[in-house]
Order: C-alpha cells, then sequence, then structure tokens
C-alpha cells in the first residue's frame, strides 16, 4: 500500500475497522464490501437452515394428522349381489 505523507511531514494513519487474524497470525484488513459479503453468506446461510427446520417440522405433524382424518373420512360399502 502506499503511505501518505502529509505537509508537515507525519505519516498520516488510517484505522483499520476489521482486522481478521489467519492461520498465520498475519492480521488482514477487510474492507466493507468484504465484510458485509461475508455476514450475508452467513445470514443466508441461517435463514435457510431456518427454513429448512421450519418445513421439516410442519411436516411432521401434518402428516400423522393428516392420516388420522383420512382414516376417519374412510367408508367401506358391501353391496351383495344375489340372484334371486
Amino acid at each position: 500500500g502506499l503511505v501518505q505523507v502529509d505537509e508537515a511531514g507525519g505519516i498520516q494513519a488510517f484505522v483499520a475497522e476489521t482486522i481478521a487474524i489467519d492461520g498465520d497470525a498475519v492480521g488482514i484488513i477487510k474492507s466493507d464490501a468484504e465484510v458485509e459479503t461475508e455476514e450475508k453468506k452467513k445470514y443466508t446461510k441461517y435463514f435457510c437452515g431456518a427454513v429448512v427446520v421450519i418445513v421439516v417440522v410442519i411436516i411432521a405433524v401434518a402428516v400423522p394428522v393428516t392420516l388420522k382424518v383420512a382414516k376417519g373420512r374412510q367408508r367401506t360399502i358391501v353391496r351383495e349381489i344375489t340372484n334371486d
């Protein structure tokens, strides 16, 4: 990167909002766009997981209820055919 020098000859400093430490203990400065992209991926993953859990719960409740209700509506009709 470039080091900016002000008129007085001093080095201008900046504040990094997000610094991630990788496996080599090296600080990596992430841009706001990278942070937002990672957060979006994380929350999308959580949202999809929540949707899957809700769908599974709905199916787990709906299938037994449907089977129970459907059995109550069944009728067996027996017709005897005789040749009189």
